[in-house]
């Protein structure tokens, strides 16, 4: 049922990455009958937008409502290449999406499943979202944003060692 989309997702990804941006997409499904159809779909926008709330979730979320008319995307779901930070679920829970499904886990932060699946914390949200975590996209969806990383630290690593040595 998701495939095509994933595909679609790591696609966004990697065009994410080419503009300087940590390799995050996500995109937005709405059910028509007892399928599936592509609503929206968005990038991480914080370098390139100099806005620290443009997460792909976030862009995504607003586009979804914009193009329905509606702060409610009931019936839709949510993929993303990782596991939405704080201030994403929280957009993510008020806007009563079904359901997100993630690649690669949140190493840093807060992210969704210690927030859902936390019984303190969940029992005062007035939606639930069903979180489900697609393992077998971990090892891509990780390798996709740890290279990223790797290739940034390399670069600062090379511009410090050009300076030490008077080459600019």
């Amino acid at each position: 049922m998701l495939g095509q989309f994933i595909e679609e997702v790591y696609l966004l990804a990697s065009q994410a990455r080419s503009e300087g941006e940590v390799p995050v997409a996500s995109m937005i499904l709405e059910k028509v009958d007892s399928t599936y159809r592509f609503l929206c779909s968005s990038t991480n926008r914080i370098v390139t937008q100099a806005d620290a709330t443009s997460h792909a979730e976030m862009n995504c979320i607003k586009e979804a409502c914009r193009i329905k008319k509606n702060e409610r995307l009931i019936d839709c779901i949510m993929i993303t290449t990782l596991e939405p930070c704080l201030m994403c679920t929280g957009a993510i829970i008020l806007a009563r999406l079904s359901r997100v499904y993630y690649f690669a886990p949140s190493m840093k932060g807060i992210g969704m499943s210690k927030i859902v699946n936390n019984p303190e914390l969940n029992k005062g949200l007035n939606h639930k979202t069903e979180l489900i975590f697609l393992e077998e996209e971990f090892p891509r969806a990780s390798q996709m944003i740890s290279s990223f990383f790797l290739a940034k630290r390399q670069n600062i690593q090379n511009s410090l060692t050009d300076r030490a040595s008077g080459k600019q």
